[in-house]
């Protein structure tokens, strides 16, 4: 194996617009020894110790794979072909030391929806014993898509924070289609840390579909379902209770539901005249909270700022904190056609960040609290006769946010970037993983190299996906002080001679020992696996 050695820019952004830019360090990656390739619908990658767990899905046969971390060398191969034809990869999570594989299946015959888990012996490679069912499900159930990967769900899978409960959620298709007459119905399966069943729950909503928006759930330790709900004054859904002004037509309410009952106790929580774009629930030992962004605007998705909210045990607000995202942020890394919108709309009042979506929330012990965000949208081409529409996705500036313990804003901060493809263009947007070794929020990307010299008031240069290429670069966010650093650590095209593809960032994973592991392709059906180190 071989070591090279790439770029690192460090930069120092503060929360006003202040950049420094230290000398270029060393970045070195390690490329390990080729294998044959598995062509796989889905890939899960793990690490643990001194060796790498992958599992791969082609047609109804599942791989897991492992290989020595020390010399990134294949060990060996385990496949199964046991599994149900047309079945759904749900979830592979690993929950007080073990690893568990759930997917789901529709039995057509007998008309039921059935989810099923097998436990992965991470040391030896393998699947332990046979699968075991969880759910039997003889009624339709609805699925939805995620926004970020347009996977389609029907589970919906909560962890406590202590990872002694686990709720496993779906809804049941409506009988009555219409919405002004429905109310959904929840079920609610927990399950301890050994995966048995501790109740089941039909739990009946309290208004109906057109009144109402369930936009996140989260348990407690002890399996306490709570729930983050949009209700509307009326039927019409407006947001607003008229165009002429920002008043909301609608109120949240936080909803708890007692582990193995299905009483809802409902509480309403005033939001200042603030609309949510976007948030999530997790909890600690003590509290929930919820966190997210806000817009001062009924009829505007951008981000105006962030919010946090912590909950009691019983649901009853503690807390809440507004933080509005600066101008002088918003103008970083723009063109100068941005910055004077932006400026403009300072004036009003009214600057924002636009197509923020929330990615990650990170809570550490001492309860600090770490939002990542990135923009994300969806571009409209028309040819010019109109007949032909093309869709370009776009993944942009990631905001990364963190909340004192106390509740102040510890810093903030704008990290550039520009992505841009056509639908089912893959190794978009960026993997997250906190980094307890350096202590840092570590991002991985494919940028464009144009960038490698990028001034604080230059916007970036796209990265372009499906045409082969790009930079492999990283940002770190010191968790202490915020600092930031970029690095780039190889061109793609080039890695010890030869190009490399299929670099996607849900292949990526954090080792034990700070660093990274990625798998690409190197041609001649043969995969590789290069080690990042990570500084």
């Amino acid at each position: 194996m071989k070591l090279f050695s790439g770029l690192i820019i460090s930069l120092l952004i503060f929360s006003h617009s202040v950049l420094s830019q230290s000398n270029d360090q060393t970045q070195v990656y390690e490329v390990g020894q080729p294998y044959p390739v598995i062509d796989a619908r889905d890939k899960s990658y793990f690490s643990e110790d001194d060796e790498l767990m992958t599992v791969k899905i082609t047609g109804k046969t599942v791989y897991i794979q492992k290989f020595n971390l020390n010399t990134l060398s294949y060990i060996g191969e385990q496949s199964y072909e046991d599994f149900p034809e047309k079945f759904e990869p749900e979830l592979i999570e690993q929950i007080k030391g073990k690893y568990y594989y759930f997917y789901s299946w529709t039995d057509l015959k007998a008309k039921h929806e059935k989810l099923y888990v097998r436990e992965i012996d991470f040391k030896r490679g393998q699947f332990v014993g046979d699968a075991l069912l969880l759910l039997d499900i003889d009624k339709k159930i609805l699925g939805s898509k995620l926004w970020k990967t347009e996977d389609y769900v029907k589970f919906h899978f909560n962890f406590s924070f202590s990872r002694s409960r686990i709720a496993i959620r779906y809804y049941r298709k409506p009988e009555i289609k219409d919405d002004s007459k429905s109310f959904n119905i929840m079920t609610v399966c927990l399950f301890d840390s050994a995966l048995k069943e501790l109740s089941v729950q039909d739990i009946t909503m309290p208004f109906t579909e057109k009144k109402m928006d369930n936009l996140d759930a989260g348990i407690d330790n002890d399996g306490n379902l709570f729930i983050l709900a949009r209700v509307f004054n009326d039927d019409t859904r407006n947001k607003a209770t008229s165009k002429k002004d920002d008043k909301p037509n609608y109120h949240l309410e936080t909803m708890k539901v007692a582990a193995g009952t299905n009483t809802i106790v409902q509480r309403e929580i005033e939001m200042d005249g603030k609309y949510l774009t976007q948030v999530k629930i997790y909890g600690n030992d003590d509290k929930m909270y919820c966190a997210g962004y806000y817009s001062k605007h009924y009829y505007s998705n951008a981000a105006d700022g962030v919010f946090t909210m912590q909950l009691s045990r019983e649901g009853v607000l503690e807390s809440k904190n507004f933080y509005e995202i600066p101008t002088e942020i918003l103008n970083m890394y723009a063109s100068k056609k941005e910055v004077k919108h932006n400026e403009k709309e300072d004036q009003d009042n009214d600057a924002d960040f636009d197509a923020l979506k929330l990615d990650t929330w990170f809570m550490a012990e001492n309860g600090s609290i770490v939002l990542v965000g990135e923009q994300i949208w969806v571009e409209t081409r028309r040819s010019s006769s109109a007949k032909t529409v093309t869709y370009i996705y776009h993944y942009d500036d990631i905001l990364v946010t963190k909340i004192a313990p106390d509740g102040k804003l510890a810093w903030m901060r704008k990290l550039p970037k520009r992505q841009m493809a056509g639908l089912g263009a893959p190794g978009m947007s960026f993997y997250y993983h906190f980094n307890e070794k350096i202590g840092s929020h570590y991002m991985i990307y494919i940028d464009n190299e144009k960038n490698k010299t990028l001034s604080i008031d230059e916007k970036p240069a796209p990265f372009v996906g499906g045409w082969g290429g790009g930079y492999l670069a990283s940002y770190s966010v010191n968790d202490n002080s915020g600092l930031v650093s970029k690095s780039y650590f190889f061109d793609m095209k080039n890695v010890n001679g030869m190009p490399v593809s299929q670099l996607y960032v849900n292949r990526i994973v954090g080792t034990d020992d700070g660093n990274y592991i990625v798998e690409v392709y190197k041609k001649d059906k043969q995969d590789i696996l290069i080690r990042l180190f990570a500084k």
